[in-house]
């Protein structure tokens, strides 16, 4: 048999920390919500930025690019990506792919970047319905 101390044991309880001890003063801390909301108001701009350009290049090429997707629709999210579909005559459709390629990556968007000849039927139909031609 083990021996028993005769004494109760002393429970402490721990000392009361302020709330914000280790982590910082309460204005560092974003919340998960306040860093998405960031993170979509950068996308806006950034598609705001972008856009302009894109237009520009499709005149001076006589093609069009179209916006689909969240960016079309309004409703971008923290990890949304910019759907661009690129319709331009055959000679440079490759290069106006690249070009759009490009500046989004430079302006900090995730572009998803598609030929027209390369869209099956389904997604082209729900392109044309939905989608925002910049010329």
């Amino acid at each position: 048999m083990g021996r028993r101390c005769r004494y109760p044991p002393i429970r402490v309880a721990p000392p009361a920390l302020p709330r914000y001890a280790f982590v910082g003063a309460p204005r560092m801390i974003a919340k998960v919500a306040e860093r998405k909301q960031k993170q979509v108001d950068r996308i806006r701009t950034a598609v705001a930025t972008v856009e302009p350009s894109l237009a520009d290049y499709a005149r001076r090429h006589g093609g069009r690019f179209v916006v689909f997707g969240s960016a079309a629709r309004g409703d971008l999210h923290h990890d949304s990506d910019y759907d661009l579909m690129v319709d331009f005559a055959l000679p440079i459709e490759r290069e106006a792919r690249d070009f759009a390629e490009r500046l989004c990556i430079d302006a900090g968007l995730r572009p998803d970047v598609h030929l027209k000849l390369d869209l099956s039927a389904a997604l082209l139909e729900r392109i044309v319905r939905d989608g925002r031609v910049l010329q």
